[in-house]
C-alpha cells in the first residue's frame, strides 16, 4: 500500500466518504496523509454535498505516525515546522470547508487524531470510542489546535483535566460534556453516520455553509462581529434556489426539495 493509498475517497451520492485507511498502525497520520486529505477536501467542494470522515479497522485515528524519525518532534526535528507544514494546513483545511463534516469515531481518537475528529460539525461515537490526549504522559504540549478546541466546547475546567491528567475521555462521559453530537451502539454506528451525512447532503447547501461559518467564528469573535457576519449572509443567501424553495414548502406545507444552490 502506497502513503496514497493510507486516505480513500469515494463519492455517494452527495456524500464524499474520506477514509484514513492505515489500519495496521491504527490509522497513525504522516505528512503525506495530511496533504492527501487536503486534496480530498477540495475534490469534495466541487462534487460532493457533505463529508463523512472516517478509520478503517478498530481506531479512528491514533494521532501522528511516531515511527519515522524525520516528521517526529525530538532534539534535532523541529516539531512547530512539522505542523506549520502538514498538521496544521489540514486542520484549517477542515475548518474552512463549505459544505459540512460529518466524523465517524470508533475506538481511539488520541492525539493529533482527537483533534481531527474535533473539526466534525456533527461527531458521532460509537460506545466503546474514547478521546486521549496523552501529551502530558509524554512531554509534550497539545497540537493541532485541540486545547482551543476543548476549552470553546467544554470549558477551561475539564479541558484542563482531559489535558493535564491525559486519561482515557469515553464516549459516554464526551456526550455529558457537550463534546460530541451523539453516541450509538458499535454495531450501528457507520449506518447512522452515514445517514447523517446523507441527511446534511440532500439540505440547503448554501445556507449549511452559513451556519459553518457563522458557528466557527463565534467562538473567536465579538459578538458585534457575529452580528454583522449574519447581516451579510442574510444579504446572500436569501436569493438561493434553494432558500426560495424551502419557503414555498413551509407555505405548502411539504418536505422542501433543496438542489444546493
Amino acid at each position: 500500500m502506497t502513503e496514497v493509498d493510507d486516505v480513500r475517497y469515494d463519492l455517494t451520492g452527495g456524500v464524499a466518504r474520506i477514509t484514513l485507511a492505515a489500519a495496521s498502525r491504527l490509522n497513525a497520520l504522516t505528512p503525506a496523509m495530511a496533504a492527501r486529505l487536503i486534496v480530498l477536501c477540495d475534490l469534495a467542494e466541487r462534487e460532493a454535498r457533505a463529508i463523512l470522515l472516517s478509520g478503517d479497522g478498530r481506531a479512528f485515528c491514533a494521532g501522528v505516525d511516531l515511527s519515522d524519525p524525520s516528521a517526529t518532534p525530538g532534539p534535532e526535528v523541529d516539531g512547530g515546522l512539522i505542523l506549520e507544514a502538514h498538521y496544521n494546513p489540514m486542520v484549517q483545511r477542515l475548518r474552512d470547508l463549505k459544505i459540512p463534516l460529518v466524523v465517524q469515531v470508533q475506538g481511539a481518537a488520541a492525539g493529533l487524531g482527537m483533534a481531527l475528529s474535533l473539526m466534525g460539525d456533527v461527531i458521532v461515537l460509537g460506545e466503546s470510542a474514547y478521546f486521549l490526549a496523552p501529551y502530558a504522559r509524554i512531554g509534550l504540549a497539545p497540537d493541532g489546535g485541540v486545547a482551543a478546541l476543548l476549552t470553546r466546547s467544554i470549558g477551561r475546567t475539564r479541558a484542563m483535566q482531559v489535558l493535564l491528567l491525559a486519561d482515557k475521555l469515553p464516549a459516554r462521559r464526551a456526550l455529558d460534556w457537550g463534546l460530541v453530537t451523539e453516541v450509538t451502539a458499535d454495531a450501528d454506528l457507520s449506518q447512522r453516520a452515514l445517514s447523517l451525512a446523507v441527511r446534511l447532503a440532500e439540505g440547503p447547501t448554501v445556507a449549511l455553509s452559513g451556519v459553518r461559518e457563522l458557528c466557527w467564528a463565534a467562538g473567536e469573535s465579538r459578538f458585534e462581529e457575529s452580528l454583522a457576519r449574519e447581516r451579510l449572509m442574510q444579504t446572500t443567501i436569501p436569493a438561493t434556489e434553494d432558500c426560495q424553495e424551502g419557503n414555498r414548502a413551509f407555505l405548502e406545507k411539504r418536505p422542501p426539495r433543496f438542489i444546493g444552490r
